[in-house]
């Protein structure tokens, strides 16, 4: 065999780094796998693209195998015929395995990640069981990591652009800022209209209030009239009532001025007894005044004595009258 044979058994050139190789083997092994494919000729494939990664991928014997022809000794061991199918599909499944935990680690699930493999090529049966595998071990750790960078187009996930692979820091930070916005935005916002409409509330509440003072108000000054008016009807009432006493009083008076008139009528003969009495002493006056002797000046003083008795009764009699009289209209 010629140097590059193992290079070309993986689409190589001797170039190619520790990931080329990799990611070559992944490739071509899903590819060329015998699940896939019948007859020796697949088979063939599979067996060189494995023995040849398993040769490459150790550092140390790809040194050897760049400095020595296949023929020579250290590198003959080497062949294609001693790697068996077995050993060729314990590779496979380890890389499997490999795989899936690098998807496991940038944050998929299992189930994305055994259908990714299947869409890949890989049998359905080792993805299974490869996806499986970072469910069982999430907690004990993660699997010796490895690069895969497919140089065909691939569904695989870790082609996808980078946003797509930090979606769930994406969705974190667009929480935060939603509520960053929420809170320097939306929630002033939503502040200033609760304020709105407390300040609306207390101004209805002022206004009514004020309706209500006013009605009661206009209340109290209906009241204040009622009682104006009633206490008008009454000062009218006591007014009638005081002309009608009045006018019984004076009806009462007139009656009593009469009652005492005719008081006096009845007492009007013994008062002109009186100047009867004076007039029959008066033809006796002379008589006696023409006398110049003791006797006319006795019977003088016995006219004058009996002048002073009648006007003493008389003043007796008027005074009884008088008080009858008052007594009269006293009543």
């Amino acid at each position: 065999m010629t140097k590059g044979l193992l290079y070309a058994s993986l689409e190589l050139s001797p170039t190619a780094t520790a990931s080329d190789i990799r990611t070559a083997y992944r490739l071509l092994a899903m590819k060329f796998h015998p699940a896939h494919h019948d007859g020796l000729d697949k088979m063939g494939r599979f067996l060189r693209v494995s023995a040849a990664y398993s040769l490459l991928a150790d550092g140390d014997q790809r040194r050897l195998y760049d400095e020595q022809e296949i023929g020579k000794a250290g590198a003959q061991g080497l062949s294609f015929a001693q790697l068996s199918p077995t050993q060729a599909e314990r590779i496979f499944a380890k890389e499997m395995s490999a795989l899936a935990w690098e998807l496991a680690d940038a944050g998929y699930d299992h189930a994305f990640i055994e259908r990714a493999l299947t869409e890949e090529g890989c049998p359905v049966a080792i993805a299974a069981a490869a996806a499986r595998s970072t469910v069982l071990s999430a907690g004990g750790g993660s699997a010796p990591q490895a690069a895969f960078e497919p140089r065909v187009a691939s569904p695989l996930p870790h082609t996808r652009p980078a946003w797509f692979r930090n979606r769930w820091g994406l969705a974190g930070a667009a929480l935060f800022a939603g509520l960053l916005l929420y809170a320097l935005a939306y929630r002033p916002y939503v502040t200033a209209k609760e304020e709105e409409a407390k300040r609306i509330a207390a101004e209805r509440e002022l206004a009514a209030a004020t309706a209500a003072r006013m009605a009661a108000e206009a209340l109290a000054r209906a009241a204040e009239q009622v009682r104006m008016e009633e206490r008008v009807r009454q000062e009218a009432r006591n007014a009638t009532l005081a002309h009608e006493d009045q006018r019984q009083r004076a009806k009462d008076a007139a009656a009593r001025q009469a009652e005492y008139q005719a008081c006096l009528a009845r007492l009007g003969p013994a008062a002109g007894a009186k100047p009867m009495r004076e007039a029959s002493v008066q033809p006796a006056r002379a008589p006696f005044a023409a006398n110049d002797g003791g006797v006319g000046a006795i019977m003088t003083f016995k006219v004058e004595q009996w002048k002073q008795n009648s006007r003493r009764a008389d003043e007796e009699l008027r005074i009884k009258a008088e008080a009858v009289c008052q007594g009269i209209l006293s009543r």
